[in-house]
């Protein structure tokens, strides 16, 4: 059976190797470590090997066996073929000897959820609190301008994030405050944050571009921020809700706008 192997020039010096082949074990990775080999006597330096079919997990485990034997301990093992969170997680539960994944069609389709809907609300016409009316307390709308803060505990997780009306002062560390759900009136508690900060940044300032963080800083901020996560939201099967808190008086103008607005149903 024969084996198809592509080769690629990373960096100066560098080399992966692609391995497509019928027969991985017998032909396709002994003929990639032949042409790590071969690279090696040329001054290349072989960085990685690529699977993308099969048994992912076996082939992993064996393609790690081999090329260690060959003394090529830092070529890394890279594998595509259709894959999505939930393949990866099962490969990493498995024990697959993976060391990064290659993932396309299911990253670009977002195939649960192909389609992110946004809809635009207005909140306030010339200084005044507007919001949306409706009988679904989850399509309501929060009204008027608001300032966001999301506030962390002692251990330096997320507790939640707190809305707030525009003009209101801002939390202060170690302030205890009243955090109220936005719909359910129940549902409220009481927190005195170790750390706050302001979520709401302008974007653009008369008419310029003000975000200047590159694509691959706002990736290294995002994985920082997600440390901050307790596991129990951050966790991928049945997250406990990350919690979104409002105001006594973002609530309270909540209220009256709600039953000013909306006419009282008369029964007959």
């Amino acid at each position: 059976m024969a084996a198809f192997i592509s080769y690629a020039k990373v960096f100066p010096n560098e080399c992966a190797l692609l391995v497509d082949t019928y027969d991985v074990l017998k032909s396709g990775i002994p003929n990639a470590i032949r042409v790590f080999e071969a690279l090696q006597k040329r001054g290349h330096k072989p960085v990685g090997l690529r699977l993308d079919s099969g048994d992912l997990v076996f082939f992993s485990k064996e393609a790690r066996r081999l090329l260690d034997g060959a003394g090529l301990t830092d070529v890394k093992i890279l594998a595509s073929n259709e894959l999505d969170e939930n393949i990866i997680e099962s490969l990493q539960d498995q024990g697959a000897r993976i060391d990064s994944y290659g993932v396309g069609t299911q990253l670009v389709t977002a195939a649960p959820q192909p389609a992110l809907g946004g809809v635009y609300k207005l909140v306030e016409v010339n200084g005044k609190a507007r919001m949306k009316i409706s009988e679904q307390t989850e399509k309501l709308v929060l009204p008027c301008r608001k300032n966001v803060f999301r506030l962390y505990g002692r251990d330096e997780k997320m507790l939640l994030d707190l809305m707030t009306l525009h003009h209101e002062p801002a939390p202060q560390p170690a302030q205890e405050l009243l955090a109220l759900h936005p719909a359910d009136p129940f549902k409220k508690a009481t927190v005195s944050p170790s750390r706050i900060e302001p979520l709401l940044t302008p974007l653009f300032k008369k008419g310029k571009w003000l975000d200047e963080l590159s694509l691959r800083e706002k990736r290294e901020r995002s994985l920082k921020e997600m440390t901050f996560l307790r596991d129990d939201i951050s966790r991928r099967h049945n997250p406990t809700p990350y919690k979104v808190s409002v105001t006594e008086k973002l609530k309270t103008l909540m209220n009256e706008l709600y039953q000013r607005e909306r006419p009282t149903p008369r029964l007959d």
